[in-house]
């Protein structure tokens, strides 16, 4: 358990263990006064059995005469009061120690869950192509507040009340040596019995839970993403028989969790009665007097209500921790340990093509893949040229392209801007690259924002907005809507036609005016006519921006400079047009 605990404390910075062993000395505050109530039980209790025996008791013979001297009963009152406002500030001081606990975790768990975010959106792309989405949302949403709530949280409350009961403990053997024996062997027998007993389940049952709950959401995308399909196909019963399996499972093993942290109670309040009974069995077989062991006794039932929640909570967090060890594990092993930035990012410098792009005898090849797909590809394309790619698929064009844009990193080789690698300024060429997918991203906004995409509504310039949607032959759609630019897309555009979604990515490309554009099968969703007038609008960019252009049609090709075709990652052929695509014939 130390080692899964410091795991989770390497996924944080040095500070918050610093702001930790703050919330320990406040928690150990919070101890001492909960002991300190717990041990008044024993005079106060004395005093109500024989008040006058009890008030030649030094210390409460001191408080007597610095009150000076009232009646019995008044003093009796008093006392009672003193306690009552005792427990109020103790009460206080926890309630406060609680919102101070539950804001530190609140905070590590948007701190972890951001971390985790930025990782996925910076990590290489090629490692997402070997990941499952769902795992990746599962880690973002439940894994994060999992390990927050289930073992920092109940961490913090394991020393809370591991502090009491320690506490606790100290007092009951000042009163009572062998009382305390008694009651300290019964509750540390049963306790650490239960934790040995299940720990090595519930660890298992925690590698369960994760598993289900990963297959879970991976369903809930499949189902959701696939909804047209499925219905076609009927396909309902497969995705929701297996959605069912892994939702039963993740209950299932959930529900023995739970299970496993309510015996614990059950067991403690049977032994805090047994003890309760063995201490005045204990206290009479030593002849004690009645007027002794009430007292006592009242300590310690003041005690019971009070190290029974203790030593529960502490089982319970023990079980979390275990229950959570594959969660910890597998944070770790995406975060890695906590390292402090030794320098500020700075904002990208501009990479510009002032003169032309050289790619340089470029390899490439997917992990786990059998074959190159970019094998010692050399190419030279002057700025301001249309260059269109061709060739079958697998071919190896858009692997190249992706290569160009940066988001796939070579094997060998080099990809230079003036002379200048791209790997020693990746997102300074990028700043200068627009983007034109087959398959478009709309997000659930505005045709603004989806224009305008990952900036705030301040910063979006219309005038700009305009100016690419012209371009992408869509201006005169969107001014015939409602809401204009403020007209919703629903989600992945489901409102929109397959030709206007694609249009919109056209338009999101050239809303930052890059100086090259890159276009992969960007017009295969649209028909002849509009393909036709998207490409005019590209082609009237001709000379003006360096354009890359990945295509099966023909049509689309006709225009270029130059066409390259490849295949098995090679190219074969550059040449004009009109002599490459007539060969291909």
């Amino acid at each position: 358990m130390i080692e899964t605990l410091n795991k989770l404390m390497t996924l944080f910075p040095q500070s918050d263990r610093r702001q930790v062993a703050g919330i320990f000395l406040a928690i150990l505050v919070g101890a001492a006064l909960e002991a300190l109530c717990v041990s008044l039980i024993f005079p106060v209790v004395s005093i109500l059995a024989n008040p006058q025996a009890a008030l030649a008791a030094p210390y409460v013979h001191i408080a007597y005469e610095l009150l000076g001297a009232p009646p019995v009963r008044d003093f009796i009152i008093a006392l009672l009061g003193a306690m009552v406002a005792l427990y109020l500030a103790k009460n206080g001081y926890l309630a406060a120690l609680t919102l101070l606990q539950s804001r530190f975790a609140f905070a590590k768990q948007s701190f972890l869950s951001q971390r985790l975010f930025r990782l996925y959106l910076e990590r290489p792309y090629v490692a997402h192509l070997r990941s499952n989405s769902g795992n990746l949302i599962r880690n973002l949403t439940h894994e994060a507040d999992q390990v927050i709530w289930s073992v920092l949280l109940p961490s913090l409350i394991l020393m809370a009340e591991g502090l009491v009961a320690l506490a606790l403990v100290l007092v009951l053997f000042a009163v009572d040596a062998l009382a305390a024996a008694i009651v300290c062997a019964m509750f540390g027998i049963v306790g650490a019995g239960c934790y040995r007993l299940i720990r090595q389940r519930v660890a298992a049952w925690g590698e369960r839970r994760q598993y289900h709950e990963g297959e879970r959401i991976r369903r809930i995308q499949e189902g959701l993403g696939g909804l047209k399909e499925i219905r076609v196909l009927g396909s309902t019963p497969y995705f929701l028989d297996s959605f069912t399996f892994h939702n039963r499972g993740r209950a299932r093993y959930y529900s023995r969790h739970i299970l496993a942290q309510g015996l614990p109670l059950l067991l403690l309040e049977v032994l805090a009665m047994a003890s309760l009974l063995a201490i005045v069995a204990a206290s009479l077989l030593r002849n004690n007097s009645f007027e002794m062991v009430l007292p006592m006794l009242g300590l310690f039932v003041g005690a019971s209500f009070r190290l029974v929640p203790a030593v529960n909570r502490v089982i319970i967090t023990f079980q979390q921790i275990r229950f959570c060890k594959a969660t910890i594990d597998t944070l770790h092993a995406e975060l890695g340990p906590w390292q402090e930035a030794t320098s500020a990012a700075k904002p990208p410098q501009p990479l510009p093509l002032l003169h032309g792009l050289h790619i340089e005898d470029l390899r490439f090849t997917y992990p786990g893949a059998k074959h190159t797909t970019i094998d010692g590809v050399s190419l030279d394309i002057p700025k301001g040229a249309t260059i269109g790619f061709t060739g079958k698929s697998g071919s190896g064009k858009t692997t190249l392209v992706d290569l160009i844009l940066g988001v796939l990193t070579p094997d060998g080789g080099h990809i230079l801007v003036d002379g200048q690698d791209i790997a020693a300024n990746l997102a300074g060429w990028q700043s200068q690259l627009g983007y034109i997918p087959q398959s478009i991203y709309l997000s659930d906004h505005t045709i603004r924002h989806n224009v305008a995409f990952g900036l705030q509504r301040e910063e979006i310039d219309d005038d700009a907005v305009w100016r690419a949607l012209t371009a992408a032959q869509l201006d005169d759609f969107v001014r015939d809507l409602p809401g204009c630019l403020e007209t919703p897309v629903g989600e992945h555009g489901i409102r929109l036609s397959g030709g206007q979604r694609q249009r919109i990515g056209i338009a999101r490309a050239l809303y930052r005016d890059p100086p090259v554009l890159v276009l992969d099968e960007a017009t295969a969703a649209l028909d002849n006519a509009t393909e036709s007038e998207v490409m005019s609008a590209i082609h009237a960019l001709h000379g003006q921006k360096t354009i890359l252009i990945i295509a099966h049609r023909l049509t689309t090709l006709e225009a270029c400079d130059l066409v390259v075709r490849m295949e098995s990652g090679r190219i074969v052929q550059i040449g004009p047009p009109g002599e490459v695509l007539k060969r291909r014939h």
